[in-house]
């Protein structure tokens, strides 16, 4: 199959994206298996011609267009995006004739690239705004969080085909948006497991250290990782906590956005302070040695829909405390492969780091199973397979439809 993908950046590395990390695993395995599979992207930073700059075909502005940005750039920009991405793809077709194309639904950007009925369209479900949204810091009930919500709904509906990485966020789709969706399956994100020589030991890891990887904000639950630090910092006076990722800030009751300095300073005792290391973001390259080092990982997510900062540390067979939201509780299995606690629950979760670090051995036994977890579920020929699948789903049933619109269409002639 010609396959193309559409992503905010390629090649992979310039941005802290799970989109992106989901095409880096994703492309050469579907390579791998014969296919021809192009990236549309903007923001090209490579010369393959099989990289195609989405920026070359945006519209040129209009007198129209300049008054619309002023009043409203945000859905200015998203709409000049929608149509790009129409003329990408019909240029695409032309010069590579493309079978079908995997796009995101953030925005409703595929809508007109789907309405123009050119070639199968499979919407992936990375992140609709109205599960995620509403952790975010600001006004989820503005007149701009509504269109985008109502830009999602359009675009998944008008689909060929709708691919989510875990079976809790197409429900959520299903039901939010009242759409049965028969031309849908669950694919799960891909990761090829480590070497298990390259994993996290009990034998090698320092014992005393806790590791966040994850934006320095609500959503990911930055403030809830700093509290239960200080819950764990009293029993525990060698532990350290180091946290990895883009500072974003925390609007803290009284409406300020404290950066992590700023909220460490206020929220955080002056004796553990120093215990605290932030690192800001950093490659993947450098997260994998930080993973195996640290004893154990802690997602405190608000809303996830099937994350790598749970797939990554499964990977290297890590110890995982992780909140029970989305698709995690489809990749972590409490007691068995990691330990999931309650949302929002700084209680539960020093409980549950508290049980892995009193007891090692429990440690080493839930990272080993999530590692083997990982090897037989997640596994990048495996998923590669999958996502084929629902592509010649999408082509069967976009055949079906130009079929049933052709017959439509010469019923009507006199």
């Amino acid at each position: 199959m010609k396959i193309a993908l559409f992503v905010s950046s390629w090649p992979p590395g310039s941005q802290a994206n799970g989109i992106v990390t989901y095409a880096a695993q994703i492309v050469p395995a579907l390579r791998q298996l014969g296919h021809d599979v192009f990236l549309i992207t903007l923001n090209k930073q490579d010369d393959d011609p099989r990289t195609i700059d989405l920026r070359g075909f945006f519209p040129k502005p209009t007198v129209f267009t300049r008054i619309y940005a002023r009043i409203n750039f945000d859905m200015a920009m998203m709409s000049a995006i929608s149509t790009a991405l129409g003329e990408a793809i019909e240029a695409g077709l032309a010069r590579y004739d493309l079978d079908v194309i995997e796009i995101e639904e953030s925005f409703g950007w595929s809508f007109r690239a789907s309405s123009r009925r050119l070639l199968p369209l499979v919407v992936r479900l990375h992140g609709p705004w109205f599960l995620n949204g509403q952790f975010d810091e600001q006004d989820f009930g503005s007149a701009s969080s509504r269109q985008r919500q109502r830009s999602e709904a359009r675009a998944i509906k008008s689909s060929t085909f709708v691919s989510s990485p875990s079976a809790i966020v197409l429900d959520s789709v299903k039901r939010h948006y009242d759409v049965s969706l028969p031309n849908s399956a669950v694919v799960p994100n891909p990761l090829d497991a480590a070497p298990r020589q390259t994993c996290w030991s009990v034998e090698r890891v320092q014992v005393n250290s806790l590791l966040f990887i994850g934006r320095f904000d609500k959503r990911k639950g930055g403030d809830l990782v700093l509290q239960v630090f200080c819950n764990l910092a009293q029993h525990y006076p060698e532990l350290r906590l180091t946290m990895v990722g883009p500072d974003i800030g925390i609007k803290v009751d009284d409406g300020r956005l404290l950066r992590f300095e700023s909220f460490v300073r206020e929220f955080v005792p002056a004796g553990i302070r120093s215990r605290i290391t932030f690192c800001g973001q950093m490659n993947r390259d450098e997260l994998t040695p930080l993973r195996t080092r640290h004893f154990l990982t802690i997602v405190a997510s608000q809303y996830e829909i099937m994350p790598y900062a749970v797939l990554e540390p499964m990977a290297l067979g890590c110890p995982i405390v992780a909140t029970d939201v989305g698709g995690i509780s489809e990749l972590i299995r409490n007691h068995q492969n990691g330990l999931l606690i309650p949302t929002q629950d700084a209680g539960k979760m020093t409980e549950a780091c508290r049980l892995l670090l009193d007891d090692p051995s429990v440690a080493a036994r839930l990272g080993h199973q999530a590692w083997e977890d990982c090897r037989d579920r997640y596994g990048t020929q495996r998923v590669a397979k999958q996502t084929i699948a629902a592509y010649e789903a999408a082509v069967n049933a976009f055949g079906q439809l130009r079929s049933s619109v052709e017959r439509t269409a010469g019923g009507s002639q006199p």
